[in-house]
């Protein structure tokens, strides 16, 4: 027996394409009116690498016992507050897992992530001459990836690059908890700053602590600001000051920096 379609749902099909034509809606009108490729990558979300079909041995980070399956890939960590063994919780900054869910979080300077949802510290150097914390570059997956400062230079604030040294004339807690509650004068980025931002922000919380600490500061500044010379052997990805209006010897009044950020870093040096 033959099926035959209801003429009621035959009658509403082509009242339906009747009135598509008559607004002058089609197939091509649709592709039209979609985003450019190149809007449309902008919207795009960043998923993690392919899953390897096998993974390096790991620990529960809540249990310590073995055959724990990670769900971020090296160079992150899991970040998420319902999930059990996460390190931290945050709504920033994460990617998606391979299950397909925002937990994961670039592993931060200073540190290494060796895939297994957690991160760990890069030990500090003991080299004589060379002591202090060392550097590591965003994402980093080894120990080996930590590397020592040269004799006169030590860790940035966030253990990002090797600058000259500076806890000699600061206290290094006072800056560092100071940089910490700056914020951007741009509102949708808040703690999100750009490297200008982040400079003139140094530099005032250097000042706050004292004229010796601003110049400590203030020598990265000058360098960064310059701009690589054509011996500088540096990475695509290195930040300059060439186009920042950060006034370098630290000497920022009021007036020149956001009274937010302003606001927010007197409070933090108070407290401490």
């Amino acid at each position: 027996m033959a099926y035959s379609r209801p003429r009621g749902s035959h009658g509403a099909f082509a009242l339906l394409l009747s009135l598509l034509q008559s607004h002058g809606v089609c197939s091509q009108d649709i592709l039209e009116s979609r985003p450019p490729p190149e809007s449309r990558a902008l919207q795009a979300t960043s998923t993690m690498p392919p899953r390897p079909a096998s993974l390096a041995g790991c620990d529960d980070p809540l249990s310590g016992k073995g055959d724990y399956e990670p769900y971020c890939p090296p160079g992150y960590f899991r970040c998420c507050a319902s999930c059990k063994g996460a390190v931290c919780f945050s709504t920033k900054g994460l990617h998606r897992s391979w299950r397909g869910i925002r937990e994961c979080i670039k592993c931060k300077p200073g540190d290494y992530c060796t895939g297994c949802d957690t991160y760990d510290k890069c030990r500090p150097s003991v080299i004589a001459g060379r002591e202090g914390p060392k550097i590591s570059p965003h994402g980093s997956t080894r120990r080996q990836d930590c590397e020592t400062c040269p004799a006169g230079y030590e860790a940035n604030v966030d253990r990002s690059r090797c600058v000259k040294k500076w806890t000699d004339s600061c206290n290094s807690k006072y800056v560092t908890r100071c940089i910490r509650n700056c914020r951007s004068p741009v509102v949708t980025r808040r703690k999100d700053l750009s490297f200008c931002e982040k400079m003139k922000c140094e530099l005032y919380c250097a000042k706050r602590w004292g004229d010796a600490c601003a110049q400590a500061f203030g020598k990265e500044c000058e360098y960064r600001k310059a701009g690589p010379s054509e011996y500088d052997l540096y990475s695509e990805t290195e930040e300059w000051l060439t186009d920042c209006d950060v006034d370098c010897n630290g000497a920022l009044s009021n007036s020149r920096l956001p009274f937010l950020l302003l606001v927010l870093c007197m409070v933090a040096a108070s407290v401490f």
